[in-house]
């Protein structure tokens, strides 16, 4: 209620002194009983009565100081409830708060009535809904390495490693896999046919190996690439592998390129049984891709130009 003062215009036969006391007196009454919004229409109490943070919070709750009393900006940050850093102002059963503060990377959703923070990231993780919340968690398909940089196997009779990667234990799950694919070249510019044997290995186990045979001779490198899959059959130490090898012509094609369309088929699938021992992926396991020329020879040469190695995991 506003404050009534005791008849300001006619005084009703009373005189100035006794209309300025009553007035006192009504001032104090209605002070010692509280102000109330309609009593700070005016804007009246400025920056001074704010001063000790009298008006908390919960003077605040019915939105009684509106838009006229702070057009000033008499309420000051002082005059505010202020957040965490990191933290935001939300809306929860009917009040106003600050939120918890989330970990760094995390994201801000919404709940049924409330806001919440999804967990922090850690390396390599993608965020993706699970339910109804956003969770950080690693890439159903993501590449485990990759490799630009040349690898020449060349002049020596010793098997040799073309390719290889050591995948961590516990990165291929039950009915996960991981494909291999290996690029490059072959010349063999020795004058006489040449052999090469090629082997993969994961772990300890000799997955598959053979020896291809009577390489002509060429001054030109042939196209090589070779890919295959090692998975998990339902058990994280059970394994099945495929795979196919491609070995061009060296002629050049018509437009551009070596290897002709026309061309007898020079790819080859492979794969290996059941019967293969088994490694357990729980640990960490060498993936080892060997080649071994039949001569030492500096005309003679087996190249990796790229590679690259990806998981699936769901």
């Amino acid at each position: 209620m506003a404050i009534q003062l005791a008849d300001p215009a006619g005084h009703n036969g009373k005189s100035d002194a006794n209309v300025q006391a009553t007035n006192n007196r009504l001032l104090r009454e209605k002070f010692a009983a509280g102000i109330g919004a309609a009593d700070i229409a005016d804007g009246s109490i400025g920056t001074a009565e704010l001063a000790d943070n009298a008006v908390t919070q919960a003077k605040m709750a019915d939105n009684s100081v509106g838009t006229a009393e702070i057009l000033d900006d008499n309420v000051t940050v002082a005059k505010i409830l202020q957040g965490s850093d990191g933290a935001v102002l939300k809306s929860a059963s009917g009040t106003t708060a600050w939120s918890s503060v989330g970990g760094n990377g995390a994201v801000l959703y919404n709940t049924s009535s409330d806001v919440a923070w999804s967990d922090a990231p850690a390396a390599d993780e993608i965020l993706r809904a699970v339910g109804s919340v956003p969770t950080w968690m690693l890439a159903p398909i993501r590449v485990l390495n990759q490799t630009g940089t040349s690898n020449d196997v060349v002049s020596t009779l010793s098997e040799t490693t073309l390719y290889s990667f050591t995948i961590p234990g516990g990165t291929i799950p039950a009915n996960g896999c991981v494909v291999c694919t290996v690029d490059g070249d072959y010349l063999n510019d020795t004058g006489v046919n040449r052999n090469l044997t090629l082997k993969i290995k994961l772990g300890s186990t000799t997955f598959y190996g053979d020896l291809k045979t009577a390489i002509p001779a060429s001054g030109t490198r042939r196209v090589v690439g070779l890919q295959f899959i090692f998975g998990n059959r339902n058990s994280v130490s059970a394994q099945y592998m495929k795979g196919a090898f491609a070995f061009t012509s060296s002629s050049a094609a018509s437009v551009a390129g070596i290897g002709t369309l026309d061309q007898a088929a020079n790819v080859v699938h492979f794969g290996a049984s059941d019967q293969v021992a088994n490694e357990d992926t729980a640990t960490s396991l060498l993936l080892d891709v060997t080649v071994q020329h039949s001569a030492s020879s500096a005309s003679l040469s087996i190249r990796r130009r790229y590679a690259c190695l990806t998981l699936y995991t769901a």
